[in-house]
């Protein structure tokens, strides 16, 4: 996927001998971090998960200022240091800096820039997975998780995660509405016969499938990337536990924690995302 690069240059300077004074600069990070970038205008910085501002020169702090607003946060400065570029990238970080905003300057040899872009854009794209997604919460957290509050509608601001409050009468009539021919379909699972070879009990085994399935119907219906379960509930109504059923859904991407823990969910989900891999 291409990074973004938008570029600030003063109209003092002849764009033609900057151009070719940054071409080397530019190809060789490009080469670096194996992606390419594509220069965009301001209007089409959000099209990519990362976009940085080229700082080609100085005297563009007073053109920033009066856009800076139309670009997004975090703003990412990229410098070679030429044309005065790196002492307008210092005026123009300070400034955000005053208005309460995060950016950062990539100065430096062409390895540390590279490496640095490398990072910031698996963060980028990482977040840009989690944005839109739902994620469920099936019964409130456990009593006991007294630090663990979270503020549904900042998640949703800062992460884009939207957050599904399930009642945990609702998983229980779908473990109640789970066929036995369903469970028999299961066999067919190579996780699943491992598990029925290891068991020290085919019911409860089966009690505990049970609770997977209905989780999946859940899942389906709310279009979830992610839940939590109070599972604890399970103990005293279906005399079983979630455990099983979130082990297999983590191995099938559906990102699961227990006891209703969120921020453990929240971050499970940004590790799924850098990795790729079952948390």
């Amino acid at each position: 996927m291409s990074i973004g690069l938008y570029s600030l240059l003063s109209p003092v300077h002849d764009a033609d001998r900057v151009g070719q004074n940054t071409k080397k600069f530019l190809e060789d990070i490009e080469s670096l971090i194996g992606e390419n970038f594509e220069e965009c205008s301001m209007d089409e910085v959000d099209n990519f998960p990362l976009t940085l501002i080229f700082i080609a020169s100085g005297g563009v702090e007073g053109f920033f200022k009066e856009n800076y607003k139309r670009l997004k946060e975090p703003y990412f400065l990229l410098t070679n240091g030429e044309n005065n570029s790196f002492a307008a990238s210092l005026e123009i970080l300070t400034f955000l800096k005053q208005q309460g905003l995060n950016g950062e300057i990539l100065h430096g040899n062409t390895e540390y820039i590279a490496n640095r872009i490398k990072n910031i854009n698996k963060i980028m794209i990482a977040k840009e997975k989690l944005n839109g997604i739902n994620i469920g919460v099936i019964g409130k957290p456990s009593d006991w998780l007294i630090s663990s509050d979270v503020d549904y509608e900042k998640l949703k601001e800062i992460y884009g995660i939207n957050t599904v409050q399930i009642g945990i009468d609702e998983l229980l009539e779908e473990i109640d509405n789970v066929k036995i021919e369903n469970l028999d379909k299961l066999n067919e699972n190579s996780k699943i016969i491992d598990l029925y070879k290891k068991s020290f009990s085919n019911e409860s085994l089966r009690g505990a499938l049970k609770i997977y399935l209905a989780l999946k119907n859940i899942v389906s219906r709310y279009a979830l990337k992610g839940l939590t379960i109070r599972c604890f509930d399970l103990l005293n109504t279906v005399h079983n536990t979630g455990c099983i059923a979130l082990s297999l859904l983590n191995d099938e991407g559906i990102i699961s924690s227990c006891e209703g823990d969120v921020p453990a969910l929240i971050s499970m989900l940004i590790l799924n995302a850098l990795s790729g891999e079952p948390v």
